[in-house]
């Protein structure tokens, strides 16, 4: 992080970590049957992000938190580590500095549990991510403004239509159907 004037500030890499970590949110939830009603990363002047992805679920969807926190985790550890699987203490650092998905990993006996086995579907999903990724660390003040329309254009849906995957990321079968994202 670079200082200015006794201000740290956001590097360029730690900006764009935040918008794969935001866009791999906000891809997942789409996927899964939410509809994305804000995407925004913010360099804030500590050095950190104030990232913030917002979806609602319709009627008759249950969306997998678990799975939707993880993802922002996992694309971030990706990203970190130039793209390729990430080791376990990359994870373990991400979980760290991201106190909400943390929280929406805690299972019911109040113990983080990562779902570690999606990670073949989120591997898929990178180019997607960092398409949207791009989009979000281009785009003025940090907002995309139709976000729901722009993530679904990536993963190939039209805005109105249902979900990719119904319920988990784990049970999807998602390359085995062709929908692999890129």
């Amino acid at each position: 992080m670079a200082g200015t004037a006794g201000r740290i500030m956001m590097s360029a890499h730690d900006f764009a970590a935040a918008c794969v970590h935001e866009s791999a949110h906000a891809l997942v939830a789409v996927a899964t049957g939410g509809r994305l009603t804000a995407l925004t990363v913010t360099p804030v002047p500590t050095g950190s992000h104030a990232g913030h992805v917002e979806y609602s679920t319709p009627p008759g969807i249950t969306l997998p938190e678990n799975e939707i926190a993880y993802a922002g985790l996992f694309a971030e550890s990706v990203f970190d580590s130039n793209g390729g699987r990430p080791a376990h203490r990359t994870l373990l650092a991400a979980l760290a500095a991201n106190p909400d998905d943390r929280t929406a990993l805690l299972d019911h006996r109040g113990t983080v549990a990562l779902p570690r086995e999606i990670e073949p579907v989120l591997l898929d999903l990178m180019p997607s991510v960092l398409t949207v990724a791009a989009t979000l660390a281009t785009a003025r003040q940090g907002r995309l403004p139709a976000p729901h329309r722009q993530v679904a254009a990536v993963l190939g849906m039209s805005p109105t239509s249902g979900p990719l995957i119904r319920g988990s990321l784990r049970n999807s079968g998602w390359a085995l159907r062709g929908l692999e994202a890129g």
